[in-house]
């Protein structure tokens, strides 16, 4: 893919420190590929920790928080299509473990890396409640970290239809960290892509080119005027792009060869 180096920046540092060096996946069809205007994109997942045999250390409470009401921790909604795609033994591994984390959240449940892994799982088997539910408790926990904003705002944006919760929860996670390019560029193509909206796409861009001088900006910006007709602007900020050192061979012979076809 064009620019899939977008995929490797978000929340690395977030996920392994949370749940080791496991890494992260793109689950089905992956986190929605931010610089990937070439081709019609396809709906996506929010990023999600990588399975991995350890387990978060159960962390003293630090503060009373409020009750949790959402899903039932040790209750899957799980898609039926979906479940038959999956192991036996990876469905009941999946469910010992939250049948565990719910032990562990009975007895304190202000532990935010278990609260991942309880969305990370509900996720896994298409059960956008169970993991909006989690989310949302995240955001009341761990209300200072963007990152659960930012999953919820793929999840309402892109799995429940909820556009509106997704402006609001896209517009957190950018408050909690306005110098991410990643939570600029996904709230625009979520702008692009579901509300079909490319002024406002255009709009929170060029906000965050604002504060963040990233190549990521010049190459979502010339991929973006190129959609909106406008080939000024975008040879503008695709050869913008080409002025930065970091971009790898193959990134940059496509943005050369999208100019030279731009210009004829």
């Amino acid at each position: 893919m064009l620019f899939d180096r977008k995929q490797k920046f978000i929340f690395i540092a977030v996920i392994i420190a949370l749940f080791g060096a496991g890494g992260v996946f793109l689950f089905l069809a992956g986190i929605p590929s931010f610089l990937s205007f070439f081709a019609p994109s396809q709906e996506f997942q929010p990023i999600a920790p990588t399975p991995t045999a350890s387990k978060p250390p159960v962390l003293p409470a630090v503060a009373v928080v409020p009750p949790y009401r959402g899903e039932a921790v040790a209750a899957v909604a799980a898609d039926p299509q979906f479940l038959k795609q999956v192991l036996p033994e990876t469905d009941r591994a999946f469910r010992a473990e939250l049948a565990d984390i719910a032990k562990n959240l009975a007895v304190n449940p202000n532990q935010p890396p278990f609260w991942f892994r309880v969305a990370y799982i509900k996720h896994f088997y298409n059960d956008d409640t169970g993991a909006r539910d989690a989310y949302e408790y995240l955001n009341i926990i761990d209300s200072n970290n963007p990152l659960p904003f930012y999953n919820l705002a793929l999840l309402y944006g892109y799995n429940l239809k909820e556009p509106a919760n997704a402006e609001v929860k896209f517009e957190a996670a950018i408050a909690r960290n306005p110098l991410d390019p990643g939570y600029y560029i996904g709230f625009a193509d979520f702008y692009r892509e579901v509300m079909r909206n490319l002024p406002s796409a255009e709009q929170t861009l060029l906000a965050g080119l604002s504060k963040i001088d990233s190549t990521d900006f010049y190459i979502a910006l010339g991929a973006l005027y190129k959609t909106m007709g406008n080939k000024t602007k975008a040879i503008q900020y695709y050869s913008g792009a080409l002025s930065w050192k970091d971009l790898g061979s193959a990134e940059r012979q496509a943005i050369t060869d999208e100019v030279a076809r731009l210009k004829q």
